[in-house]
């Protein structure tokens, strides 16, 4: 759904979002593995990775800012 949306769209919330993405780098960062072979998978970290990457196309300074 994000996906979808286009930069004017976003920016009413574009400082939110940066946040948020900026939150998700961290949590990402200090997440505990939890993926010890290739049966288990740990949903919430795709989840945040997935949302991470469409944050950082349609805002792609994000990926200086967060690293």
């Amino acid at each position: 759904m994000l996906g979808s949306l286009t930069l004017d769209n976003l920016a009413p919330v574009q400082n939110e979002l940066m946040a948020l993405a900026k939150l998700l780098a961290e949590e990402v960062l200090k997440r505990e593995i939890k993926e010890t072979n290739t049966k288990i998978e740990d949903h919430y970290l795709q989840g945040m990775l997935e949302l991470l990457q469409v944050l950082s196309q349609r805002y792609p300074q994000l990926k200086l800012d967060i690293g």
